[in-house]
C-alpha cells in the first residue's frame, strides 16, 4: 500500500516523497541467533530509529517496513566500496533468474567517491519473505548529486 493510503490514517500525509532506492544484503538467520543480544542493545539506544534525510526519501523510516534501523555514522576518513565490474557483457544488469545463474559479474572494487554522492548507511532488522522471524540486514541509501548515474 502506498503510505498514504487511509489505512494509515493520516500518519505519513507530511512524509517526504520516497524518490530513492535502497539496497539490502541479509546478514542473518532468522532471529539473528548469533547477535541477538547485541542487536537488542543496540536498537535500545537513543540514536537507533533516528532517520537521516536519505533515509527518509528511501523510506526507512516507515516502521510498518523496518521493525528497526540503526544508522551507521562514518569516520572521516572511512570509505564505501562498490564493485563497477570491467565494462564486460556479464557486468550488465541481470534481468532474471536465468540470467543470474549463468553470468559472473567480474570484481574490480572502487572506492565511491561522497564528493559526488550523498550516502547513509544502516543496519535494519524486519521481516524476510514473510515469514514470522525477523532478519538483520545491512541497507545502503545513495543519491547521485552530479546527475551521472
Amino acid at each position: 500500500l502506498p503510505i498514504y493510503h487511509a489505512k494509515f490514517g493520516g500518519k505519513y500525509e507530511e512524509h517526504v516523497p520516497i524518490d530513492l532506492p535502497l539496497y539490502y544484503c541479509q546478514m542473518s538467520s532468522p532471529d539473528f541467533p548469533h547477535m541477538g543480544r547485541t542487536w537488542h542493545l543496540i536498537k535500545n539506544q537513543p540514536t537507533a530509529n533516528k532517520v537521516g534525510p536519505l533515509g527518509k526519501r528511501a523510506g526507512v523510516d516507515i516502521r510498518e517496513n523496518f521493525n528497526d534501523v540503526v544508522r551507521f555514522h562514518r569516520f572521516d576518513d572511512a570509505g564505501l566500496w562498490a564493485n563497477i565490474g570491467q565494462g564486460s557483457e556479464n557486468d550488465k544488469m541481470m534481468k532474471n533468474l536465468d540470467e543470474m545463474k549463468k553470468r559472473v559479474q567480474t570484481l574490480n572494487y572502487q572506492r565511491i567517491d561522497t564528493d559526488k554522492v550523498d550516502v547513509e548507511v544502516y543496519m535494519m532488522e524486519r521481516a524476510y519473505h514473510n515469514a514470522p522471524e525477523t532478519y538483520l540486514s545491512m541497507l545502503f541509501v545513495m543519491h547521485d548529486r552530479t546527475g551521472e548515474t
